[in-house]
């Protein structure tokens, strides 16, 4: 569920779009996209509306999923609407999974809360997860899996020259 398009996949790309409504849903979330797949991206674009779901959830996007090896991204985009969810809960993206999945150039500025992998900017990061240059700044609130920019982070991935505002976010670490 997306508040633009609720499946981004097939080398489609949305670009210079926004969306600004509220969105509610359960899996795969998402302020302007639900999820996005395969050789996809979403680039130039932005939500500002509130986000409210159980699983994946994210101000701009639920779920970033490469299924064969063909790096879907997210580049130049931002969040800033607040976003609620139960697990995999991110300011911009609620999980980033399977393969290489690229963020770059990215903020999320809304306030973000759940109850496990809870991040500012990503709710949970599997499998050479990239973020590249991006930051969050809202509130960051969970039982477990807190961070400022990553609620949790697994096996080989990386976030770079990318930062959280620790006052804002009320988070001392990068990743729960």
């Amino acid at each position: 569920v997306g508040g633009l398009l609720g499946h981004n996949n097939d080398n489609a790309t949305v670009s210079n779009s926004y969306a600004t409504g509220m969105v509610n849903g359960f899996k795969n979330v998402g302020g302007l996209v639900g999820d996005i797949e395969e050789s996809s991206s979403v680039q130039q674009s932005y939500a500002t509306g509130m986000v409210n779901g159980s699983d994946a959830i994210g101000g701009l996007a639920g779920a970033i999923l490469d299924n064969e090896g063909s790096s879907p991204t997210v580049t130049d985009s931002y969040a800033t609407g607040d976003v609620s969810g139960s697990v995999e809960v991110g300011g911009l993206v609620g999980k980033q999974v399977r393969g290489t999945t690229i963020i770059n150039k990215t903020y999320a500025s809304g306030n973000v809360s759940g109850n496990s992998e809870v991040g500012g900017l990503v709710g949970k990061q599997v499998g050479n997860a990239i973020v590249v240059q991006s930051y969050a700044t809202g509130n960051v609130s969970g039982s477990r899996l807190t961070g400022g920019l990553v609620g949790r982070q697994l096996d080989d991935d990386s976030v770079s020259d990318s930062y959280w505002e620790v006052n804002s976010t009320g988070q001392i670490d990068s990743a729960g």
